[in-house]
Parts: structure tokens; sequence; C-alpha cells
């Protein structure tokens, strides 16, 4: 599958609860080349309704950053590269253990 970026709110969080071993990559609204953090899809830092929270699910894809969503970390970091970000990283809290 190719990474799609999720249009709104409803649309991501629908996905994330559809693809609970998926991916999904933060970046800066302004696309920046040296922002893209890659994060499963169950991790805290990127899910609304994480923690017993139940934040604004249009915070997560209508500010500061845009979500790109995949089944594999491969399909990300693949279309990273392609796209011209230079600086593609892990998310620290629950990508630890991964390349």
């Amino acid at each position: 599958m190719q990474p799609y970026e999720t249009k709104n709110g409803s649309e991501y969080v629908s996905w994330l609860v559809r693809n609970p071993g998926g991916f999904v990559v933060n970046v800066a609204a302004t696309l920046s080349p040296s922002y893209f953090v890659i994060h499963r899809s169950t991790c805290r830092t990127i899910r609304p309704d994480a923690n017993g929270q139940h934040l604004d699910p249009e915070a997560f894809t209508q500010r500061s950053y845009r979500k790109f969503v995949a089944e594999t970390e491969d399909e990300l970091r693949d279309w990273g590269v392609a796209e011209g970000f230079t600086r593609i990283r892990n998310c620290g809290h629950c990508m630890r253990m991964m390349k």
C-alpha cells in the first residue's frame, strides 16, 4: 500500500482503529524535509484517545502536523526518502527497539 495522507481527524481516528498494526508518520504541516517521525499506530503520542484523554482529533491533522499512514514502517521510510525528507527518525516512545 502506498502511504496516504489522512485528510481530517475522523478519517485519521478511523484508520488508527482499523489498523492497530499499522504505522503513522508525523510531518510538519509545511512538509519541512527535516521533520519526519515514524510511529506505531498505537503510540500514545499520536492518538487523540491516549491515556484516557479525549482530545480534538482535528488537532492531530489540521494544525501544525500532517499524518501519512501505511501498513508497514518500510513503506513510510521509502516514501519519505523518495519525497526528499532528510531527517527520518523513529518515535522515541513506541519505536525504541526498531531500526
